[in-house]
């Protein structure tokens, strides 16, 4: 894949739940790195007042490698994804291929 597809700028981040004042929990995204992205929808997804319905990866998402053990959410601007799988294809950790489902809606 030659570099001038990394078009999209994207963080990588990791959930992070903490107990909150009362007897619930608060979800933050805490970043680990920005990184450029190649993003290609992979299917259609379905949307009930801004949730996702259904579930299965709706996005490839391609990076240059680093560790996925690090990341489970992608994020652009409004978008995030979920992180489903990441896998390098060829294991010469040159690539990092991030089959990931959308969580909000562009």
């Amino acid at each position: 894949m030659p570099a001038g597809d990394l078009r999209h700028r994207v963080t990588l981040e990791q959930r992070v739940q903490a107990a909150d004042d009362g007897v619930g929990l608060t979800t933050t995204y805490a970043p680990v790195a920005t990184v450029w992205a190649a993003i290609k929808g992979v299917r259609g997804a379905m949307y009930v007042e801004r949730v996702q319905v259904g579930e299965g990866p709706t996005h490839s998402i391609r990076i240059r490698y680093r560790d996925p053990a690090g990341f489970d959410h992608v994020s652009q601007g409004s978008r995030r994804w979920r992180v489903r799988s990441a896998l390098d294809r060829d294991g010469d950790r040159k690539w990092l291929e991030i089959m990931a489902e959308e969580l909000t809606p562009a």
